[in-house]
This record gives C-alpha cells, structure tokens and sequence, in this order.
C-alpha cells in the first residue's frame, strides 16, 4: 500500500472512531444532580397522575383516555406527549418515567395494549423506552434510579428493585413488603405491613431496616417544609393524625375528626386535601395543616388527589370525571376538560 494510501486509511478509521464516540455521547443518558426526586409522595401515593417541574405539569389526561400530556402551570399550552394510559408519573432532566398501564390505539395496534410496565420518553414524546414490561404497582425516580415494585406471585410480597435511568439490568434490594414512595435521607419511610404497622426506614444503600416508632400507622406523609409526619391512624378508624419530626415523633395529635380515604399535602398553600368516608355525606374536603377550619370542597367520593403548584385535582370515585381547585384560592372546584394540540 502507498504512504497515500496509509493516510487515508488513517483517516477513514479516525473518522470512524471518532464517530462511534460522538454517537456514544448523543446517546447517553446524563445523570441527574444529587438530590433530583421524580415527583412528590403525596401525589405517588395518589397514583401520580400530576407531576410539576420548571413551570411545567405532566398529567394524566383523564378527558383523553389517561393519555400523558404537558401544559404549564396555569393549564395554558395542552400537548399530547404520548397517547398511552399513564400513571406514577416522574420527571427530570429530559426525559419523563412512568407506569404505561394500556396504550390508547385500537385497530392493528390493539396488540400494544399489553405493553404495560415502566417507561422512560423524551419530554416531546418521539423517543420511548421500556425499561420493564410487567405490571407495578409503584414507579419513583430517585437521582439516578428508577424504584418500583411489583407482587411475588409465590409470597405475596412487595419488595423493592430498581434499575437506573440508563436501564441497566434491574437489582432487586429487598423482599420486605413496601411501597416505595417515601423517600427521605437516604432511606424509604414505610408503614409496616408484615405483622404490624409501625413505622419503619428501610436504607437503600446499607440494606437496613429500622423501627422508627412503634404504632399502627397507615399511608405516612413526610411534610419535609413542616418537619412534619402525617399518617392514618389504624386504630382510630383511619384519621388522620401527625407527628414533629425535631425530638417529637413520641407526640401525636389528631388532624381530622372522620375518618380519611386518601388525602394529599398541600404544604406551601397551608391545606390538606382528603376524602372523608362516610355512609351519609362523604365529600373532598380541605383543612388546615393543624386540622383547623375544614371546608367541604364537594360532596360525594373522589380518590387521586394530586398537588401542583396552583391547583389540586381530583377524580370521581365512580367514573374518569377530573375536577380542579384553585389550590390556596376560594372554594370553587370544576371540571377540568383540557384540550390537546
């Protein structure tokens, strides 16, 4: 071969390597900063049909067949981000991750409706991964992983796994029975379920786990602006109580006097949001963070609390009907229709 074409032999591989870098480098999926959380666990724990980032709402669009769409905080600008059924929405940086429950087209693509399981998209929808195909029943992004769980079909447990947000091979952390919606420092805050309901801490990193209080807790919310634990008392017919976190967690006080459903925080606003069971005149309802001056919002039962920024949402108990409430504003709740560009 001529020293010609040597060169250009050298060339050619040097734009060949230099192309699978390049390539290597669009590709990458970019850590998140320390300390990025995927949504709130008061809206995970109300399946996370809402999740707000940067003035952006990534929703649930119950008036379009659960479809996942964006708009901003003021629910101006409605875009249709990918016409599936989702649920247990998480955001950060570009992308979003969340639970597909069904995807919305019928016809040839009808087979797609069985792709349920735990999706990454691009933020405009035109690129999507699954990074697990099997029904869950939790999906939180913390800093760089994806958390879920599913139920053992020969235990019955719940145990968490998690995969990172490059989707490498999944890892499973532990067999104990929690739904990994809690975080704080560290470890996932958890009602106990396996014999009793204390609350324990389960650390993600060490693999231990730790009564932090004996109790008979249900559903705990940490309001971390409040240092607050918020819970559901088992033992008095599932009201809702609290605890402080600085030195307190022995001091309890009652927050509702009916016994709650579901409820949300909205810790800026200064409101609880709940569902009041009752067999006469169940409703929505909102309270201070005290339990002070509760306020009927509607009558009736509703479920799937979620909080933004600027409103609460709720669905119908009964049907895919959403409402929204101006989330520190009168009481004054709608129907939430959205359109979609």
């Amino acid at each position: 071969m001529t020293k010609k074409g040597n060169i250009i032999t050298i060339l050619i591989l040097g734009a060949i390597i230099a192309l699978i870098i390049v390539s290597g480098f669009i590709g990458k999926i970019k850590d998140n900063p320390e300390g990025t959380r995927g949504n709130t666990p008061g809206n995970l724990l109300n399946y996370g049909t809402f999740m707000e980032e940067d003035g952006k709402v990534y929703f649930h669009n119950y008036s379009a067949n659960g479809a996942l769409c964006s708009m901003n905080s003021d629910e101006s600008d409605v875009k249709l981000i990918v016409n599936c059924n989702a649920a247990f929405i998480n955001s950060a940086g570009d992308y979003l991750y969340y639970y597909q429950i069904s995807h919305n087209d019928a016809g040839d693509l009808a087979f797609l409706s069985r792709n349920l399981g735990v999706y990454r998209s691009t933020k405009d929808g035109e690129k999507t991964v699954c990074m697990l195909k099997k029904p869950v029943i939790m999906v939180n992004l913390i800093d760089n992983f994806v958390y879920y769980c599913f139920q053992d079909n020969e235990t019955g447990a719940l145990g968490i796994s998690r995969k990172t947000i490059q989707n490498k091979k999944p890892e499973t952390l532990t067999d104990i029975t929690i739904i990994p919606y809690l975080y704080h420092y560290g470890s996932f805050f958890y009602a106990g379920q396996d014999g009793d309901h204390d609350f324990h801490a389960y650390n993600v990193e060490t693999g231990t786990d730790t009564t932090v209080f004996e109790g008979d807790i249900w559903n705990p919310i940490i309001d971390e602006s409040h240092n607050m634990l918020y819970y559901m008392k088992v033992s008095d017919n599932y009201k809702l109580y609290r605890r402080p976190l600085n030195g307190g967690l022995d001091t309890e006080e009652r927050v509702t006097a009916e016994r709650v459903d579901c409820y949300n925080i909205a810790s800026d606003a200064g409101y609880i949001y709940y569902q009041k069971n009752s067999r006469s005149d169940p409703a929505i309802m909102r309270t201070g963070l005290d339990g002070s001056d509760p306020e009927i919002i509607l009558p009736g039962n509703y479920t799937e609390i979620n909080v933004t920024s600027r409103y609460v949402y709720f669905r119908a108990f009964d049907d895919n009907t959403c409402y929204h409430q101006s989330v520190d504003g009168p009481v004054a709740p709608e129907i939430f229709l959205p359109g979609v560009q």
